[in-house]
């Protein structure tokens, strides 16, 4: 048995993940003494706008990819993809027209020369192949993450001598820009019999369209329950509470991404396949043949929950010692986050594709409520557990839909949770014996 499978799915994923986010660890280390921090601002707001104007137009063309037992008819990649690449290109053209007036709204002119730029984003999005959500389909999911892996190097250094040699914002704008290009290039290098062509089929049409439905309202969705707690939190809060909740959000957004794209890349893939092929047993082998998967994702929000105040204390001043408390909030909602993810997608796969927009509703209508009642309760502290337990019901109503469509094994779940806690009590008990000795070590260097 190998050590190190570089042709699994769930090992490229996570490694990948894992290197990428070093590249940008380094890079943002190395711009930020070759860079002003207004150039940091300038791409936060480019970044806020292209994801709001993402999530407003999204149709859900890898999901539906993946999930139809069509999606890999030529007929149906055809029309997919003249489909996407009129929604991005009507995208650029809306971001490039609406560029003066958004950097009027945000009072920052420098924003305009960026919105444009970046409009170019969107055009290469569109004349990308569907190679990558094909290979996703087939069970594939490493070359698209190892594409990734090697686009974001390439743009990262890029971006980096970029920024080095001109000293703006630009560099940052231009690499992101970069890496699509690279990304779409390499969609036809790892399948040039997959050029695409323009087509358009009714019925395909209305196919996607009918999965699309339940997917733009709760993209929507998505896109208020990720604003609502910043929104909100400058009219409750000051601003060192507001730096405290951005470092541990910081530390825990990776967790979740990793959960996220190994719940949609991987666990979809297997049990849409197994649907497409034998539908009969994906009860049970969505529990036996993910093992390790669930092991992945419910490992380290267990350990970082244990080790939070080690963790902050290793990493910042006292200052922050805070921010522990934070962490471990927000790990609680990563651990809900690797339940329900896996439950999520199963369900999709299994042909419920308003699972999605109803778990969604579940956060939404519990968020605001829970985080409003939890600060007139408990003040800060009540906030944060009402914002991280948003999570809480949509976990419960994604159960009961296994439960009804009888996919739920009830002692695989009990055996998570025991797992968790395994975790979480090893994790607390090795980081509270290091606390000690480095706390012993300091009073014996500084009596």
């Amino acid at each position: 048995m190998r050590l190190f499978n570089f042709r699994s799915d769930l090992f490229a994923t996570t490694i990948c993940f894992f290197l990428v986010g070093v590249i940008k660890l380094v890079s943002s280390v190395v711009l930020t003494r070759i860079l002003y921090p207004e150039a940091y601002g300038i791409v936060i707001l480019l970044s806020s706008v292209v994801f709001a104007l993402e999530m407003l137009s999204d149709i859900g063309v890898t999901g539906f990819v993946i999930r139809d037992k069509n999606g890999g008819q030529r007929t149906y990649i055809d029309t997919i993809w003249t489909l996407r690449l009129i929604r991005c290109g009507a995208n650029a053209v809306l971001l490039f027209a609406a560029a003066p007036y958004i950097a009027q709204f945000y009072d920052s002119p420098a924003l305009t020369g960026a919105l444009r730029v970046f409009s170019a984003w969107f055009v290469l999005q569109g004349l990308e192949s569907l190679s990558f959500p094909l290979a996703i389909r087939d069970r594939r999911a490493r070359i698209p993450s190892y594409a990734d892996l090697v686009c974001t190097l390439l743009s990262t250094v890029f971006a980096v001598a970029y920024s080095y040699v001109e000293r703006d914002h630009f560099g940052m704008v231009y690499g992101m820009v970069f890496h699509r290009m690279l990304m779409s290039a390499l969609s036809y290098r790892i399948s040039p019999y997959l050029r695409p062509r323009f087509r358009f089929s009714a019925e395909v049409a209305k196919h996607l369209f009918g999965f699309s439905k339940f997917v733009f309202p709760s993209s929507l969705i998505s896109l208020v329950l990720a604003q609502f707690d910043k929104v909100v939190f400058l009219k409750l809060f000051d601003l060192h509470l507001l730096g405290l909740y951005g470092i541990a959000a910081n530390i825990a957004l990776p967790v979740d991404t990793l959960t996220a794209q190994i719940s949609r890349h991987v666990l979809l893939a297997r049990c849409s396949d197994i649907f497409r092929t034998d539908p009969n047993s994906l009860r049970i082998r969505y529990y036996r043949d993910n093992i390790k998967l669930f092991m992945l994702v419910l490992l380290t929000p267990a350990v970082l929950a244990g080790s939070s105040k080690f963790l902050v204390d290793l990493l910042y001043d006292d200052r922050y010692a805070f921010a522990a408390v934070i962490l471990q909030a927000f790990m609680l909602r990563s651990i809900l986050l690797s339940l329900s993810g896996p439950a999520e997608n199963l369900l999709v796969a299994a042909g419920g594709g308003r699972v999605v927009l109803a778990g969604n509703l579940f956060r939404l209508a519990f968020l605001p409520g829970g985080a409003l009642l939890g600060y007139f309760l408990g003040g800060f502290e009540g906030f944060i557990l009402g914002v991280v337990l948003s999570e809480a019901p949509a976990l419960g109503y994604f159960l009961w839909q296994q439960k009804k469509q009888e996919l739920l094994i009830v002692h695989y779940e009990l055996l998570k949770l025991l797992f968790i806690a395994g975790i979480f009590a090893i994790s607390f008990a090795i980081s509270t014996h290091l606390s000690g000795l480095a706390v012993a070590f300091r009073h014996h260097v500084h009596p």
